[in-house]
């Protein structure tokens, strides 16, 4: 079959071109290849207009003000005579020969010094045997100096079995025996190491690092850890931590005022459908301390649950319905600056929308006067109005 023929260009239109086309192919009786031609052209230009409007649209959205350096320096500047130090301009060298210009193009200070806590290895680089001999006289050349070089290196992780022997006494007058009690341990009689378990703790939840990669690492050093033994003593580990954790969330609860957001998670359990449930995760600070909480349900529930008794809080947070029962109580939700900030362009489309609103509810009132019908409209009609 033919190749369809070209009408004109999608991007640029030419209209005489257009109309002389469209005659050519009446005169000739062409029909179908004129209307297949014609709608061809038309959902080629409607794809390219969808595809420049939705570039439009992400050019005139509402972007945040940029957060650079530059305007928050300007910001630190506090018109107040005595705390703002005007620094003098340097004056311009016009005197700068271009001898000058050239030496410092291209200068490089150095790199910089090792840290100094760092314990130094001497690592000694021989002179080869065939070289320590004098070409001239043949004699054996003595060192004169070393050249020093600063490199910064690591020494793998080494794996190591630990055995631990438990010591056994007896009185040699009597039967009398006394065996040395095993050391606490996070797992007791478990196969791994306190500091190989606090290990895999910090790498989790520092490193982010999961339990699976770490035991294919271990794998890759000739050692088979399984990920269920891994993964329980983390769990241990953590369990061991729970006290530590309820102390900061009473010192982040205590008086003053308080910030938090949650968000959602997905969550493995095998009850649910599909094997997966949406947990919340909540965060709440005082600016000081951080404490983070899991709850199967994002309610208001789970949030008296961590307040406790006294509700009568200051809390910071988004528009949430969660926590109206803060101000029913006597408490205070002071509104998020992001939320505000985003929601501040809108305030002039709400305003003019209402004017809208109001103006067709006065046209309705009136047109129904006129009629001679009630002057109160029906709630049908006030909500699709609203």
């Amino acid at each position: 079959m033919a190749s369809r023929e070209k009408v004109t260009s999608a991007f640029a239109p030419d209209l005489d071109e257009v109309r002389a086309w469209l005659q050519r192919m009446i005169a000739a009786l062409r029909f179908v290849e004129m209307v297949t031609a014609v709608i061809a052209l038309i959902v080629r230009m409607r794809d390219i207009n969808s595809e420049l409007v939705a570039q439009l649209a992400h050019l005139r959205r509402r972007h945040p003000r940029s957060e650079t350096l530059d305007r928050l320096e300007r910001q630190l500047v506090l018109p107040i005579d005595g705390l703002t130090v005007t620094s003098a301009a340097k004056p311009k060298d016009d005197t700068t020969s271009e001898d000058d210009k050239k030496k410092r193009r291209g200068h490089h200070p150095g790199r910089g010094a090792p840290p100094a806590h760092l314990p130094r290895v001497p690592v000694f680089d021989r002179v080869p045997p065939e070289l320590r001999v004098c070409p001239q006289c043949g004699t054996t050349m003595t060192t004169v100096s070393h050249s020093s070089c600063l490199v910064l290196n690591v020494i793998p992780a080494r794996v190591f079995v630990e055995e631990r022997l438990d010591e056994t006494v007896a009185c040699p007058n009597d039967d009398t025996i006394v065996s040395a009690s095993p050391p606490p341990q996070i797992v007791e009689r478990g196969k791994l190491a306190d500091t190989l378990i606090v290990e895999a703790v910090c790498d989790k939840y520092i490193e982010h690092l999961p339990v699976e990669r770490q035991c294919a690492r271990f794998t890759r050093a000739g050692v088979d850890v399984a990920p269920q033994t891994l993964g329980r003593s983390v769990s241990a580990a953590l369990d061991l931590l729970a006290p530590v954790a309820r102390l900061i969330a009473e010192q982040t609860r205590g008086p003053g005022l308080l910030g938090t957001d949650a968000t959602g998670i997905p969550v493995l359990d095998p009850g649910a459908l599909e094997g997966i449930r949406n947990g919340t995760m909540w965060a709440w600070t005082n600016a000081r301390w951080v404490t983070f909480f899991y709850s199967p349900v994002g309610d208001a529930e789970s949030v008296k649950r961590f307040l406790g008794p006294d509700l009568a809080r200051t809390v910071q947070c988004d528009g949430t319905s969660i926590t109206t029962f803060l101000e029913r109580t006597g408490g205070k939700r002071p509104g998020c600056w992001a939320h505000a900030v985003w929601s501040k362009p809108r305030a002039p489309e709400t305003a003019l929308r209402s004017r809208v609103c109001a103006s067709s509810r006065d046209c309705s009132r009136s047109r129904e006067s006129r009629h001679g019908q009630a002057t109160t409209p029906s709630s049908g009609a006030s909500d699709a109005l609203d």
